[in-house]
């Protein structure tokens, strides 16, 4: 949650020293709202609005407020003007689309839905909403078919809306007949059935193969599992694609070749992922950068880093765009760009990668280190690696600083990152520093190592 206090003082800070910084006035309200101090959120939101009427997260927090307030009507006009500063921001679009229900226009909020679910067909409380307005509108075999995309068919649950809504249907097709309207009851019943003729007996036949490969999987038997994934897929080809069954399957054959070291069949299948992505979500979704990954990931593992540097790269460039410059996904892209340009010795851009996903980190968490140890330690790693001390030294210490403060403190890790800093303070010429802490590590290890 961060410390809200604090954060609360740094902002004020920044206010009273410059009054016209919309940005500050913007991330106070964002903290008050956090808070759930929504008038007083409001207020800043409102100044940042003042200041700069184009302030995005002034928008977009305002209408979050009203729509937390359930004033539906501000809430939709805060968060229009949102997405016309930042037209591909999902999280307001997503907004936005319930905000537009909750004023009524349920037309309007599933038009927004859709094309959120365009980039996040896997977003499962979308899907849920989707179903119910299409429910509210009375369209019942579109709303059940949102319902069964939500159920995401794992056997854990998830699927309890799709059979309440069912029921459901069940009990409105018996109102119309009890009604007199039987001609409307046999059309809504062919309408459903012929759906099921599509999805039904394949659905079920999938499932099951899915989860004979997720058994065969945990009792180690590959050739079970290879076989019930090739049934998989070729259930799942006769399914309708919007549900992504058939990338994911597909997707998952292809990691199934990867850990067998399959390389030629997994890169087929990952190029079959790509395309069937492509086409049923478009270029730029997050399905086509799932797809680069599972790609970049194959071509790292056969040493081809060329091409996995490419892969990361087209992939990096669609979760910016989808999730904007400061996300968690692009954090993996960075790292993972980062990884293959150490393996090139391209050190200058391994830097420029893990720094960009160490200022991202740092963005989205402050200055809790816990989210930032992967960055961290590829940047110590490269500075010493390059002969920039100084610059390691700094890494390794916020390593030991944040290993420090932990309650789940490894020892063995500890004691290694008191060691790498040693050899830095050596390199640095600081011989005392140095043995103190390789005195410190040893120390930590011997008592480890302890019986009583």
């Amino acid at each position: 949650k961060g410390n809200w206090t604090e954060a609360t003082a740094e902002y004020q800070t920044a206010i009273k020293l410059d009054p016209s910084d919309a940005d500050s006035h913007a991330s106070l309200g964002q903290v008050l709202e956090r808070q759930n101090k929504y008038d007083a959120a409001l207020d800043e939101y409102d100044r940042a609005i003042e200041v700069d009427s184009n302030t995005f997260l002034a928008h977009y927090g305002a209408g979050s407020v009203f729509f937390q307030k359930k004033d539906y009507a501000n809430a939709v006009r805060e968060l229009k003007q949102a997405q016309a500063l930042i037209q591909d921001d999902a999280a307001s679009q997503d907004l936005l689309a319930q905000a537009l229900a909750g004023a009524g226009d349920l037309d309007a909020a599933i038009l927004e839905e859709k094309e959120f679910l365009m980039r996040f067909p896997d977003n499962r409380d979308a899907l849920l909403r989707m179903a119910q307005w299409l429910e509210k509108q009375g369209r019942w075999v579109d709303a059940l078919q949102e319902y069964r995309k939500s159920a995401k068919f794992y056997g854990d649950g998830r699927d309890t809306p799709y059979n309440e809504a069912v029921v459901r249907f069940g009990t409105h097709l018996e109102s119309l007949k009890k009604s007199g309207n039987e001609a409307q009851a046999t059309e809504l019943e062919q309408r459903l059935l012929a759906v099921e003729h599509i999805t039904g007996n394949d659905e079920s036949q999938w499932r099951n193969e899915m989860a004979n490969a997720r058994e065969a999987a945990q009792r180690d038997r590959p050739q079970d599992r290879e076989r019930a994934l090739k049934a998989a897929v070729g259930f799942a080809e006769h399914l309708q694609p919007e549900d992504k069954r058939l990338v994911d399957t597909v997707a998952e054959l292809g990691r199934f070749y990867i850990g067998g070291s399959r390389n030629a069949d997994a890169n087929f299948q990952f190029q079959r992922e790509l395309s069937l992505a492509q086409e049923v979500f478009g270029p730029q979704s997050l399905e086509v950068h799932q797809a680069l990954n599972d790609l970049a990931f194959a071509a790292s593992n056969q040493r081809d880093y060329v091409l996995a540097a490419s892969y990361y790269t087209r992939a990096l460039a669609i979760s910016d765009k989808i999730l904007g410059p400061v996300n968690g996904v692009s954090t993996y892209n960075l790292r993972s760009l980062g990884g293959i340009y150490m393996l090139q010795q391209a050190y200058d851009k391994a830097e420029l990668a893990y720094l960009r996903s160490l200022d991202i980190s740092e963005k989205l968490h402050g200055d809790d280190d816990r989210f930032c140890v992967s960055e961290l330690g590829q940047l110590a790693t490269l500075y010493s690696t390059t002969g920039r001390f100084d610059k390691a030294e700094l890494y390794y210490r916020r390593l030991l600083k944040f290993e420090e403060h932990s309650p789940y403190r490894n020892n063995n890790a500890y004691a290694a990152l008191l060691s790498k800093l040693s050899d830095v303070l050596l390199k640095l010429g600081r011989t005392s520093d140095a043995t103190e802490l390789h005195e410190q590590g040893e120390a930590i290890l011997n008592v480890k190592g302890k019986t009583p």
